[in-house]
């Protein structure tokens, strides 16, 4: 046993090793502010931007400015100012203008320019039938990796440009405190499930429980890391590291099924996964390394809605986790009430993620 586990870890290691890690070089650099902008007209049809411009301000006034003009989803845009608009909302990424990292094209910086006095802005947007220009608002966002959210709506015909602070990112991804309330509730309610179904003692209970919290251990960073990548305004590069987790959630998973289907007990397997949790644990780090920083790749618009992809996530956790179940407690859990019990589960952590996150 031990030398089929070292085997295994040797074998996995090798293959880590021979990634190309040269592929998160090109995320080194801080990440850059991120604007989005909702466009809430009234009519409900797709805004068409053919130019967006902002606006810096040094004062209410906008005695002295400087404008930086982008034109959205274009071809070659700079490596981190890059616009992209789809649908009602906008989302601009760059550096500022007098940023050492700042690769804005056409603007002239004043020596005398401090852009840490640059805390008001507006923006000019030219759509297909007209040129609005927006009210000056304060507070501009200039840290490395700050983010903010703006509404634009109509007001009497002028652009009325507010802070928005009930703003969600039209992107799907898995968040962190997701992930801990999915680990926090599911195995709690599969377990309570296992024992009201077979009334064992304690000791039971908590295996039970281990057994759930290994099965969203992998399902969670493997399917939240792949369905993004099926989305409609997806990231490019998103498609990469989604097979890459899916591949690596599929193999840790055959691994693990493997060394306690064949070897006979349940415990072995589990010692098993101790070997294999650390490859795994790498493989997450560094496929994660991607997504740091800039994407230099353009958003893919096709694809499928969100509400779709959440909706194949549950229906593909539910299926794996309970075949995980099945498979790794040797069918001592019968296949249907491993999937009713995932399925209540997942209905659980689900709900209270809707009410608490």
């Amino acid at each position: 046993m031990k030398k089929h586990l070292r085997l295994i870890f040797t074998i996995s290691v090798a293959i880590i090793s021979l990634f190309p890690f040269t592929f998160a070089s090109a995320n080194s650099l801080p990440p850059p502010s991120e604007l989005w902008f909702t466009f809430d007209f009234k009519n409900g049809e797709p805004i068409s931007v053919e130019s967006f411009t902002l606006v810096l301000c040094t004062d209410e006034q906008c005695s002295y400015s400087i404008a930086v003009t982008q034109v959205p989803n274009s071809a070659g845009m700079p490596y981190a100012n890059e616009l992209y608009c789809y649908d009602n909302w906008c989302k601009w990424r760059m550096y500022p203008p007098g940023d050492s990292y700042s690769v804005l094209p056409d603007v002239k910086v004043q020596r005398s320019w401090n852009f840490n006095d640059a805390n008001y802005f507006q923006v000019d947007i030219q759509f297909s039938d007209r040129i609005q220009k927006s009210n000056i608002l304060y507070g501009f966002p200039g840290g490395y990796g700050a983010e903010a959210h703006f509404n634009i709506s109509l007001n009497d015909g002028n652009l009325l440009l507010i802070r928005d602070k009930n703003f969600h990112e039209p992107f799907l991804s898995g968040k962190f405190r997701s992930f801990l309330l999915t680990l926090l509730v599911e195995p709690l309610v599969f377990s309570i499930l296992m024992w009201l179904w077979k009334r064992e003692n304690f000791r039971a209970v908590i295996n039970y429980c281990l057994l759930s919290l290994l099965a969203n251990g992998i399902s969670y960073p493997m399917l939240w890391g792949f369905f993004p990548s099926i989305t409609a305004h997806h990231y490019e590069r998103v498609e990469t590291t989604g097979a890459l987790y899916l591949i690596g959630g599929l193999t840790v998973s055959a691994l693990l099924m493997l060394s306690v289907y064949f070897k006979g007990t349940v415990r072995k397997g589990l010692r098993g996964f101790a070997i294999i949790l650390v490859p795994f644990l790498c493989f997450l780090i560094f496929v994660t390394s991607f997504r740091y920083g800039v994407y230099p790749e353009p958003i893919a618009p096709a694809g499928i809605p969100i509400s779709s992809a959440i909706m194949l996530i549950e229906v593909f956790a539910v299926v794996f986790e309970s075949m995980f179940i099945y498979f790794i407690s040797q069918k001592r859990i019968p296949l249907i009430i491993a999937f009713i019990g995932c399925v209540l589960a997942n209905a659980a952590s689900f709900g209270l993620g809707l009410i608490l996150l």
